[in-house]
């Protein structure tokens, strides 16, 4: 069973608290291997919780199995509480197939119902007196109380679990339906919504570095998709969403305003190096749109301001760009400083 690290404290406070209590077994039966299972009737398993002595019989806690396999069934079924011949009177069980020779088991109650057990054996006969028996009775009813704490805090930590994974999960949906929300399908590039949000975190973060807006417009946009159809102007579009994505940085804001507007803004960024990028992106747009129509350009505007960002840095952008695509389009054109 998981631990998480919320109940480790606890499991380890439990574990503590028993190793006393399997020793004193270990002085009562003489047998070198000790250790306490539960027992889950619904799910018909057993599950090893506390082990001591593992150096003759491997019995590793943890280990879990189901009830048909288990040496406890066994002798619970036989109204018995040890075998000194395992091998002989079990030669199929898991018990024989361990090298165990001598198994002891006591069940382990809480108000009446079994919820585990106490276990001694060894690859060696042994027996066992009443008085060692009835010692052992004891310290199974010692034991319960541990092992219905145990189980307790197992219950939890599995509810906490479970818990934490639905967060998680919703969580990771909650950002999917976001991410979806704020991106444009068609593009892979930040909506209008997704855009307005980047940049005010980005006005609100925003120190002494500069920053650059870089406008963009497709030219002869809605005259390509009259001509071609809506088809091949989607096309474009996504060509030029990818243009821009392999072009931009991590910490770049690129969005798609709507239509054929974009808007490219980068942090730390002088005029000559939102020129330079502008340069890479008409290059690779030119690439990836050539395939699709020759005919279509893109016509850039630029703004850098390094105090006081607002959305006046956006308009003047805004309005190089149109500047631009009225000097013949396919030109870029770097607002005045203001």
């Amino acid at each position: 069973m998981r631990r998480t690290d919320k109940f480790s404290g606890s499991f380890l406070q439990l574990e503590k608290s028993i190793q006393p209590l399997l020793k004193l077994a270990s002085l009562i039966t003489g047998l070198e291997t000790i250790f306490v299972t539960y027992i889950d009737a619904v799910q018909q398993r057993q599950q090893v919780i506390w082990v001591e002595g593992s150096e003759d019989i491997q019995i590793d806690s943890g280990t879990e199995l189901d009830w048909s396999d288990s040496m406890c069934r066994l002798l619970f079924n036989n109204d018995s509480i040890i075998s000194t011949r395992v091998k002989d009177e079990y030669p199929h069980s898991t018990g024989a197939s361990l090298g165990m020779q001598t198994f002891v088991v006591l069940p382990v109650r809480n108000s009446e119902q079994v919820i585990g057990s106490l276990c001694a054996t060894s690859s060696r006969q042994h027996s066992l007196s009443p008085e060692a028996t009835q010692q052992l009775e004891l310290l199974a009813e010692a034991i319960s109380l541990q092992l219905d704490q145990w189980h307790n805090i197992s219950r939890l930590s599995q509810r906490y679990e479970r818990t934490r994974k639905r967060l998680r999960k919703v969580k990771l949906h909650s950002e999917e339906l976001s991410q979806k929300a704020n991106t444009d399908s068609l593009t892979g590039l930040l909506n209008r919504r997704g855009f307005e949000s980047r940049w005010t975190e980005l006005k609100q973060q925003h120190e002494s570095s500069s920053v650059a807006v870089i406008a963009i417009d497709l030219d002869n946009f809605k005259e390509l998709n009259d001509k071609h159809g809506h088809a091949v102007g989607d096309d474009l579009l996504t060509a030029f969403g990818q243009a821009l994505i392999q072009c931009s940085r991590d910490t770049d804001i690129c969005a798609r305003m709507g239509g054929d507007e974009f808007f490219w803004i980068l942090s730390n960024a002088t005029v000559a190096n939102a020129q330079q990028a502008a340069k890479r992106l008409r290059e690779q747009f030119k690439k990836l749109s050539q395939p699709i129509a020759t005919e279509c350009s893109l016509s850039i505007g630029i703004q850098v301001k390094s105090a006081n960002l607002d959305d006046n840095l956006l308009l003047a952008a805004d309005k190089a760009m149109y500047q631009a695509k009225g000097q013949g389009r396919a030109t870029t054109q770097v607002a005045a400083p203001e």
